[in-house]
């Protein structure tokens, strides 16, 4: 394809797709390439190029990129797909977008971590120092687990029990 053709294109229809929709290309193009792996979750990443508003302007360069245009420089990006992640041994994929994303969700100082991504949310809400002050700490305990030293603590969090409950 020449350069010209790359980025004048063919008179196709308007196109401007949605992130929901570059997203869902991004996990068909994963489920038809990629095949076996490892059973666990691995973040999959896309960054999006734009130079117009026809489909054959827009490009979605991922791992598994075999054409790249030469128009699709740092000066076109215009977005990244940061949120996917996919088991290639079980097929799965999930979507992870907060704390109500479908994953098990684990909860500790005001945070909500994701059980299969990894990342973390928060209510991101003021708290006054009284709140942050009401933290008691009950116990805690040095242990060795596999050679390596950790510290257990038991913390009573002042009525916070329900604050993270998914």
């Amino acid at each position: 394809m020449s350069v010209w053709n790359s980025l004048v294109g063919s008179n196709e229809a308007q196109h401007s797709d949605s992130y929901e929709d570059q997203r869902r290309e991004l996990i068909e193009l994963w489920n038809t390439t990629e095949k076996g792996g490892a059973n666990e979750y691995r973040q999959l990443e896309a960054r999006i190029y734009r130079i117009g508003n026809q489909k054959n302007q827009r490009h979605i360069c991922t791992e598994f990129c075999l054409n790249h245009p030469i128009w699709a420089t740092k000066e076109n990006l215009v977005g990244s797909i940061m949120d996917v992640f996919v088991n290639a041994n079980t097929r799965d994929y999930h979507v992870c977008s907060g704390p109500d994303c479908g994953a098990e969700h684990v909860c500790s100082d005001g945070a909500s971590t994701c059980t299969v991504s990894g990342l973390q949310f928060t209510e991101q809400r003021f708290r006054t120092a009284r709140e942050m002050s009401l933290t008691n700490e009950v116990g805690s305990r040095i242990l060795s687990v596999s050679g390596k030293k950790a510290k257990v603590e038991l913390v009573d969090k002042a009525g916070e029990d329900d604050a993270c409950a998914r």
